[in-house]
C-alpha cells in the first residue's frame, strides 16, 4: 500500500501552484518518507514535475525530513537512529511519528537485501555484521 500512497502524493505535489500551502508542505515531509520506505532513497530530483521556485520552498518546508533521507541513505542505523530521536517532536507534531518509527526496520531489510544480491552465499553471522544488524537472528528474520 506504500507503493499507492507514494503515487497519491506525488499526485498531490504535481498540481500547479506558486505558493508553498501547508497541505503541500505535509505532502512533500510524507512524500520523502514513504519513499525511503519504498525505494530506500529519496531523490529530489525525481519530483521533474515541480517546479523549481516550489521545490526550493518545499525543500525549505522539509530541511529536517531530507537531513533523516541523508541519515537513512548515507549513515548507519545508529546516525538514523540519533536523527531520529533528535528531530521526534518535529516528527510527532507533523503526525509522521509512526511512519518515520518504521525506517530503522527498512534500513536493516534493505541492507540486508542489497547485500544478498552482492554476496550469494553469506553466513547469516557476516551478513548480520556487514548490515549492523544487532544479531544473526535479527538477520535471519529480515531475510
Amino acid at each position: 500500500r506504500f507503493e499507492d500512497a507514494l503515487q497519491c502524493l506525488k499526485c498531490a505535489l504535481a498540481v500547479p501552484s506558486y505558493v508553498a500551502t501547508d497541505v503541500l508542505a505535509a505532502a512533500y515531509k510524507k512524500l520523502i518518507v514513504v519513499e525511503l520506505l519504498v525505494h530506500g532513497e529519496f531523490r529530489p530530483e525525481g519530483l521533474r514535475f515541480v517546479a523549481s521556485l516550489m521545490q526550493r520552498k518545499l525543500n525549505f518546508f522539509g530541511l529536517t525530513y531530507s537531513k533523516l533521507a541523508k541519515s537513512y541513505s548515507f549513515g548507519t542505523r545508529d546516525e538514523l537512529l540519533q536523527s531520529l530521536d533528535k528531530h521526534a517532536d518535529e516528527f510527532s507534531r507533523d503526525g509522521n511519528l509512526n511512519l518515520v518509527r518504521r525506517l530503522p526496520t527498512a534500513l536493516l531489510h534493505q541492507s540486508i537485501l542489497r547485500i544478498s544480491h552482492t554476496y550469494l552465499s553469506l553466513p547469516l553471522a557476516e551478513l548480520a555484521a556487514l548490515s549492523h544488524a544487532p544479531d544473526s537472528a535479527a538477520a535471519a528474520r529480515a531475510v
